[in-house]
């Protein structure tokens, strides 16, 4: 007698192959700068493509977490197409998180802007970008499919105030105090 188990636990697999379909859509973390200053502005494009999806509409949630120490969330300003709840801001642990809620009929582009602002604190910065629940599957296409998107984090190096610029204010501060003490 022949043994087929694995002929039959193969064949089983590529029919369950040929009928599941893999939604492939990628959402991601675009900063306009990698290196940031003491106290400086800085945005981060949350970018997606959903190009080979089908649907003619996609909506989801996505929570983007961060080192609080070295970072502040300044705002979210959803783009134009995009369906934008929130963002609705928390925390995980030691990061801070902000959620936003997607909802769109684009193929990609830009989905919304964040703003934050260094602290000074040196050092690099993680932005990771998750689904906003924490078992997955919020993503659902036009007719209702779930799906989950690749998603795509990104760092930012911060660095502190130079050296010589701290000799220069506490200089102006002395020259300063000299100056009120004459009067």
């Amino acid at each position: 007698m022949r043994n087929t188990t694995g002929l039959k636990a193969l064949l089983g697999l590529l029919l369950t192959a040929g009928w599941s379909t893999t939604l492939a859509a990628t959402i991601s973390l675009a900063p306009s700068l990698t290196t940031v200053g003491f106290n400086e502005t800085f945005t981060v494009d949350l970018i997606f493509d959903f190009t080979d999806l089908t649907s003619p509409a996609y909506s989801g949630g996505t929570l983007i977490s961060f080192d609080p120490t070295r970072l502040t969330f300044v705002d979210f300003t959803g783009a134009a197409g995009a369906t934008i709840t929130g963002p609705f801001l928390g925390t995980v642990g030691s990061n801070s998180t902000v959620m936003v809620g997607i909802g769109t009929s684009l193929a990609s582009g830009t989905l919304g802007t964040y703003t934050f602002q260094s602290s000074g604190i040196a050092g690099i910065a993680d932005l990771s970008l998750t689904d906003s629940n924490p078992l997955g599957g919020t993503f659902l296409d036009g007719v209702g499919k779930v799906f989950t998107p690749i998603f795509n984090g990104t760092s930012i190096t911060t660095v502190p105030l130079p050296g010589a610029i701290w000799l220069m204010l506490s200089g102006l501060g002395l020259f300063g105090l000299m100056h009120r003490g004459r009067t």
